[in-house]
């Protein structure tokens, strides 16, 4: 006899596979960005992700993580190992020399100007995995970066890092008046609905959220529709897009922020 489920188990699984879908899909290429404390050891910072276009491959972080380079080298961690990020980046402009009025908040550089070690061999976003279009509220989106609090340890001995990374599937707010309150159109970023206190495991269970502090630079996914009933066949497998960069987390308005991708690629 088969198992009768409810709809909210059903959508609630649904998300859970989009969740583990998409991380497989893109993780490989969302890198997270260290500095050195001052003691020598890496200090986390934030994430950023390899993106491959039109031909060229690129470093693409938020502009605040690269502030950090004028205290503290930055590096990239590839597999294991860091390995030093010294080219120069351009950044969107902040006004009055204050990052927190710079509400696009994206930095870039081509790995011509990277020496990376085996950055033949690093998996990159290609164009077929970027979603350009216009951001639809009845998908799901996955939020993927490295957070702070899951990337405190370094092994002093081999020095290297085991990267944590923390991925997070919500629907997006309607509401646009966090980017209303900055004279934002609201047509150049994605609103989605981050809980501060609670989520939902594989099983369903309540568990507390994490602090997304540290995954600007990751990626938002769009992992498709969940209204449609073509999703809830046995054999559908979300395949997920590539839609923006994470850049901050509101408190005020419960939401993760972050640029589409068109408006970076622009």
């Amino acid at each position: 006899m088969g198992t009768i489920k409810t709809m909210s188990e059903l959508v609630r699984e649904k998300l859970d596979q989009a969740a583990d879908s998409g991380a497989d899909q893109f993780i490989a290429a969302i890198r997270p960005i260290y500095g050195a404390s001052n003691h020598g050891r890496p200090d986390h910072i934030g994430s950023g992700f390899l993106l491959l276009w039109k031909d060229k491959r690129y470093l693409v972080t938020a502009a605040h993580i690269i502030d950090e380079n004028s205290e503290s080298t930055l590096y990239l961690g590839v597999g294991s190992c860091l390995q030093e990020i010294s080219a120069e980046f351009f950044c969107t402009n902040k006004p009055d020399n204050d990052r927190s009025k710079d509400h696009y908040d994206f930095a870039w550089t081509e790995l011509t100007n990277l020496s990376l070690e085996g950055c033949d061999d690093l998996p990159f976003i290609s164009e077929s995995m970027i979603s350009l279009k216009s951001s639809c509220h009845d998908n799901a989106y996955l939020a993927l970066g490295y957070p702070n609090s899951k990337n405190k340890k370094h092994d002093n001995v081999n020095n290297s890092v085991t990267p944590k990374y923390m991925k997070y599937t919500s629907t997006l707010k309607k509401d646009k008046s966090w980017a209303a309150k900055r004279s934002l159109s609201g047509n150049e970023h994605i609103l989605l609905k981050y809980h501060n206190k609670y989520a939902r495991d594989s099983d369903g269970n309540k568990v507390n959220t994490l602090s997304p502090r540290g995954a600007s630079g990751g990626a938002l996914i769009d992992v498709g529709a969940l209204h449609q009933v073509d999703v809830y066949k046995p054999n559908h497998t979300p395949t997920g897009r590539l839609a923006g960069m994470i850049i901050e987390k509101s408190a005020e308005h419960d939401v993760l922020v972050a640029v589409k991708i068109g408006t970076i690629l622009e």
